[in-house]
């Protein structure tokens, strides 16, 4: 299969399987929102947030492993893969024990390092309990999804994924409407998908890679220490998110409560599945990505990466697009209990510098590909302690709770407008040996289109109300026309829309 087809055919499942995960979430939300009430729901995204800083235990190991396995069985040296690859997953088994006792430690002394209401106090420890769990054992298994990634076969991911959406809303489904609900059957449910994808990943590795094999024999020390000093920086970059943006909930608990927590919660759940999405079709640029670097080709890897901004922007922008207008319609028809104005202005505030976020979210495989992860890392770090001590400060000064979360919905929104404006787009050149404006091309093409199409979406909207589902699909089925079209002919090039026109025509005929 050609590269251009195989990415078609992992977008397009990215897609779908992001349609699915979307409509589901969709339903879910107010399901369980309704049952649960806002304060328990705003744990679940806290907990998920607490449970993902143990990720600073293992990230400097396990960020790098898929790129030295996959380059190595890309150049045919199978044994070199294996060394890797066992290595990883023994040394990972003993991560997952410490993880286990700080785990404990935190259970016991939940309530005192969190607010949590004394009536959902054992809930919420369940909830933390299996999400541990759950970690651990996605900890352990985690190297076996990297079959897909070597064969560029993410659209068997995709499909897995798909099945496991439709299986967590059983579980929920079933949970919250025939037992009491209990906010703790959120991470049983994750528990019995991590479970089912673990199942999935290892037969994906026999069939796609089946001389990727754990062997205790081929545990290396040399090469874990390697997989370590190479991803150190790693910890720092992670620690760097933590500090922009995995807080954000953290700090909505202790300076606001958490009540306003389960409100900021709300206001991220959509923006952060565009974002989620966008990520997953960067991702499908990846393993070509990993294969030119092998073949040490960098002048495809940067055509590569202009076509990735090109492709992801127009998708990017129909989202956003519709995000900045009509978010308020869509939460003041989702959660009518809920207030939407609120809501739609977080969501805006949160979300305004994902113009120059989102197009460029695959030249962050730039510092992994090629091992340069330092300066980046430290840029990041720099930033994120500009978030922090900005929130800091700037809660000295205000004591309404909807101006603190409108402080915390700002602050990572300006430092990432700027990392993304500069560093972000003229560092990735810089790797690849490029000139500094290698990409801002087709970036600033995208930011064009997006405002383009949101001042016509706006201009739309002033004279149709979209005060019913019907009415709000129309405009947003709409606004994705504005959108795409802006696109087709503001950023893609002749050559990009030849080839879908001709693809479109195949179909056709």
């Amino acid at each position: 299969m050609t590269n251009n087809r195989q990415i078609a055919v992992n977008i397009t499942a990215t897609i779908i399987a992001f349609a699915v995960s979307t409509g589901i979430t969709f339903f879910l939300t107010p399901f369980i929102v309704g049952r649960l009430g806002r304060a328990a729901y705003g744990f679940i995204g806290l907990s998920s947030s607490i449970i993902d800083y143990t990720s600073l235990i293992t990230i400097a190991l396990n960020a790098m492993a898929g790129r030295f396995v996959s380059i190595s069985y890309l150049k045919g040296d199978k044994k070199l893969a294996n060394k890797y690859f066992s290595s990883v997953f023994f040394s990972n088994l003993f991560f997952a024990g410490i993880i286990f006792l700080f785990a404990i430690f935190f259970l016991i002394y939940i309530d005192v390092l969190l607010d949590v209401p004394s009536e959902l106090l054992r809930d919420v420890r369940l909830l933390f309990g299996l999400l541990v769990l759950n970690s651990m054992l996605g900890l352990v298994t985690g190297e076996f999804g990297v079959a897909t990634f070597i064969k560029n076969r993410l659209e068997l991911s995709s499909i897995r994924n798909v099945i496991a959406d439709f299986l967590r809303a059983a579980i929920l489904l079933i949970a919250f409407s025939c037992f009491a609900p209990h906010v703790w059957y959120i991470g049983l449910s994750g528990l019995i998908l991590t479970v089912y994808t673990v199942i999935w990943n290892i037969k994906y590795r026999n069939r796609l890679t089946p001389d990727l094999r754990v062997n205790f024999r081929n545990f290396d020390i040399s090469k874990v220490k390697e997989l370590i000093l190479s991803g150190s920086w790693n910890i720092v970059t992670k620690l760097s998110n933590i500090l922009s943006q995995g807080l954000d909930l953290l700090f909505a608990n202790i300076f606001v409560g958490a009540a306003a927590m389960g409100t900021f919660s709300i206001s991220k759940t959509v923006p952060m599945m565009a974002l989620a999405l966008m990520g997953a079709i960067a991702s499908t640029f990846a393993p070509q990505l990993t294969n030119y670097y092998a073949q040490g080709r960098n002048d495809l890897i940067v055509q590569e990466l202009q076509k990735s901004i090109r492709v992801v922007s127009c998708f990017s922008t129909p989202i956003l697009c519709s995000l900045y207008v009509f978010s308020g319609d869509f939460y003041h028809l989702w959660l009518p209990g809920q207030d939407y104005r609120e809501l739609w202005l977080l969501t805006v505030l949160g979300f305004i510098a994902s113009p120059f976020t989102m197009p460029q979210e695959a030249l962050w495989n730039v510092f992994t590909i090629t091992n340069k992860l330092k300066y980046s890392s430290l840029t990041l770090l720099g930033e994120s302690i500009g978030v922090f001590c900005s929130i800091l400060v700037l809660m000295n000064f205000v004591e309404d709770h909807m101006q603190r979360l409108i402080i915390l919905a700002c602050t990572r929104t300006v430092w990432g407008f700027f990392r993304s404006s500069f560093f972000l787009p003229m560092y990735a050149a810089h790797c690849l040996k490029q000139r500094l404006t290698t990409f801002y091309k087709y970036l600033l093409h995208s930011v064009l289109c997006l405002t383009v199409s949101t001042g016509l979406c706006f201009l739309l909207r002033s004279f149709v109300h979209a005060d019913s589902w019907l009415k709000l699909i129309m405009m947003i089925l709409l606004s994705c026309v504005i959108g795409f079209t802006c696109n087709f002919f503001g950023t893609m090039t002749k050559h990009d829309r030849g080839y879908l026109l001709g693809k479109i025509g195949v179909h056709i005929k």
